[in-house]
């Protein structure tokens, strides 16, 4: 009976010495003994006319501080992060020196070999189709026109047969640039494969 009472009482003193030792880690430790001889464990320091044993004294850790305190950090961040904005806005900057047609935030478009890129055979595609288009819708007023001429009683005057030959004519020339037009629009795709382009810049 008496061992269990001595092994209990070991072990709730080893418990109070392990809770006093994690509790003091961090804290300056004063060992000292008081007039009646009983000895104290404490962080504070003894009290005048006690015996100091040992005492564990932790250095106080100087911090790393910012001029102003924590207003002086925030103002500190803040100027470290508008220095890497104003740094990334130099990188750019120098990129755009290197290329002057460069248009922020936009990709360079790919060109072909005559630095063409889609929207110029784009461009060029409905130039010709424009051309087929008024052509045709002329030459139309042409044979309204030329069927009026036709039918007037006073063909034979100068004036009359002027105008019908300009009117033969002019649709002579319209219908050549139809055809041609037709016939570069119809080459217009291997035209922008010769030049490098990429397939469809000229499909619907």
């Amino acid at each position: 009976m008496l061992k269990k009472v001595i092994i209990a009482t070991i072990s709730l003193l080893i418990t109070a010495f392990l809770v006093n030792l994690i509790a003091f880690a961090d804290s300056d430790v004063y060992t000292w003994r008081d007039k009646d001889g009983k000895i104290h464990v404490t962080e504070a320091p003894p009290p005048e006319g006690a015996e100091l044993i040992k005492a564990i004294i932790h250095p106080t850790p100087t911090p790393t501080t910012t001029p102003g305190g924590y207003q002086g950090y925030l103002k500190s961040t803040q100027a470290n992060e508008e220095a890497e904005a104003d740094q990334g806005d130099t990188d750019e900057d120098d990129a755009s020196q290197d290329n002057p047609d460069r248009i922020e935030g936009t990709p360079t478009p790919y060109v072909d070999s005559d630095g063409h890129d889609e929207s110029w055979w784009r461009d060029k595609k409905r130039a010709l189709e424009s051309t087929i288009e008024n052509g045709e819708n002329r030459l139309q007023e042409i044979s309204k026109e030329l069927r009026r001429v036709n039918n007037d009683e006073d063909l034979k005057s100068q004036e009359k047969r002027s105008e019908r030959t300009r009117l033969l004519q002019e649709k002579d020339t319209i219908t050549e640039n139809i055809a041609n037009a037709k016939q570069e629009l119809e080459d217009l795709d291997y035209e922008v494969k010769r030049a490098g382009g990429l397939p469809g810049w000229v499909r619907d």
